[in-house]
């Protein structure tokens, strides 16, 4: 059976795997006549020009990013911080590395299930505004310290 991801376009033969200029070429893929094998870097580029255009004026797309970037650093924060918690019931680093992964992976799946807004400014609210104050570096130590 052929992998989906190295099917031609144009066909659906394997032509991508052919060598250049092989007879068992389609014209399609040949001559990439609709651009669907185009430069790939230049896609990315104007991709990238697109998304620093769309972020540097939409007030929406500002305030979302600032969410995700209190919500990561939140995120990394919690996760320096269970680091400790870790090593205390783990002298090995292949085990301790074997429980963070088995945590992070319970916590991904409960974050994935249906939650109500009030369950989650209930959480913001009351647990990590708590979590931030105990956990965080004091005020002026930020801007110098190490990001987590």
């Amino acid at each position: 059976m052929s992998d989906p991801a190295s099917d031609c376009k144009y066909c659906g033969g394997d032509c991508p795997n052919q060598p250049e200029g092989s007879e068992h070429l389609c014209d399609g893929y040949a001559g990439d006549i609709d651009g669907l094998y185009g430069d790939t870097q230049s896609l990315l580029e104007a991709a990238a020009e697109k998304a620093r255009a769309l972020s540097a004026t939409s007030t929406e797309v500002q305030e979302i990013m600032l969410v995700m970037l209190d919500a990561w650093r939140l995120y990394f924060l919690a996760h320096e911080s269970l680091v400790p918690c870790i090593e205390e019931c783990s002298e090995e680093d292949t085990e301790r590395d074997m429980i963070r992964k088995i945590v992070v992976e319970s916590m991904r799946e409960t974050a994935t299930k249906p939650f109500t807004t009030d369950d989650l400014i209930d959480g913001l609210t009351a647990r990590c505004v708590a979590f931030i104050q105990e956990h965080a570096a004091p005020e002026g130590e930020g801007e110098d310290a190490d990001p987590v």
